[in-house]
């Protein structure tokens, strides 16, 4: 759970930001693409290696569940969702957390980690749906690297 909590500041850093950012894309939809500041932090294949190594700590850990039926459910929920999502080409990987907390968290890379106690306590699977698309849009949004970009703005600005 101590990855964790980090994990989860920094996504919450994100989301903030990312909303702004989206926003503000949102209302100039007439100006041309030029690329998102989040390819500057880290591109697409650095961000797939870091959620790699963070994923390998989590198994070395012991904090995966690592049961093949849960796994199974949780990966083929997913991939529908993300089959729908604007970067349908990434590879996106369903996990799921030895924790009873009602929680679920994106990672870079496209992994997506769901808690146990997240998937009991669904009294349906659209519940459930409804947060593994909540973590994909995440990913698609690119809300950590945008945090981490904003992070990086605010802490040149106080220096």
């Amino acid at each position: 759970m101590r990855i964790f909590n980090k994990i989860s500041v920094v996504a919450a850093a994100a989301v903030f930001s990312g909303f702004a950012t989206y926003a503000v894309a949102q209302s100039n939809s007439d100006l041309p693409d030029i690329g998102s500041p989040a390819g500057t932090i880290a591109n697409l294949d650095e961000e797939a290696q870091i959620g790699r190594m963070i994923i390998q700590q989590m198994r070395e850990q012991n904090y995966l569940l690592e049961d093949p039926e849960a796994s199974d459910y949780i990966q083929t929920l997913g991939l529908k969702l993300a089959s729908q999502a604007p970067d349908s080409d990434r590879q996106f990987h369903y996990l799921v957390a030895r924790e009873s907390d009602i929680n679920a968290e994106a990672l870079p890379g496209a992994f997506i980690v769901v808690n146990y106690g997240t998937i009991l306590a669904a009294d349906t699977e659209s519940e459930l749906a409804g947060v593994l698309a909540h973590e994909t849009a995440h990913v698609t949004q690119r809300h950590l690297v945008r945090g981490a970009l904003a992070q990086s703005h605010q802490s040149l600005e106080t220096t």
